[in-house]
């Protein structure tokens, strides 16, 4: 059986605005869940993009993530209840020619602080 093994920490963040803190001491952490995964090659699997504010406020984000279009293919993004149970989408874009996802949302209403720490994405390759 061949087996791929895939290292999501390597994957790109290329854009994370809104998310990101300015001359801060503490900062949102945006990751990955699980960081890595051993899969069969054509298996189905899904990766979390994981958000923890650190004690602030988050009412959206953007984030471009960039992946070897060659090994993988994304089937699907389901957003998480970080920005509420209805967030507004600005942009939703999966380029699998590409490899890249580009997702833009934000939080419908007040923003609690802090926010809790939570999942931005679900993604399936």
């Amino acid at each position: 059986m061949n087996y791929v093994v895939i290292v999501f920490f390597t994957f790109s963040i290329v854009a994370l605005s809104t998310l990101t803190c300015v001359a801060s001491s503490h900062e949102v952490l945006v990751y990955f869940s699980p960081r890595s995964v051993n899969v069969l090659v054509g298996s189905e699997f899904t990766v979390d993009l994981m958000v923890d504010p650190n004690g602030y406020g988050v009412s959206g984000g953007e984030v471009v993530i960039e992946f070897d279009s060659e090994v993988l293919n994304v089937t699907n993004i389901s957003l998480g209840k970080l920005f509420g149970p209805r967030p507004l989408v600005g942009k939703y874009l999966i380029d699998n020619g590409e490899g890249v996802i580009h997702v833009a949302v934000a939080r419908v209403g007040k923003t609690e602080k802090p926010t809790s720490k939570g999942k931005l994405l679900t993604i399936t390759f």
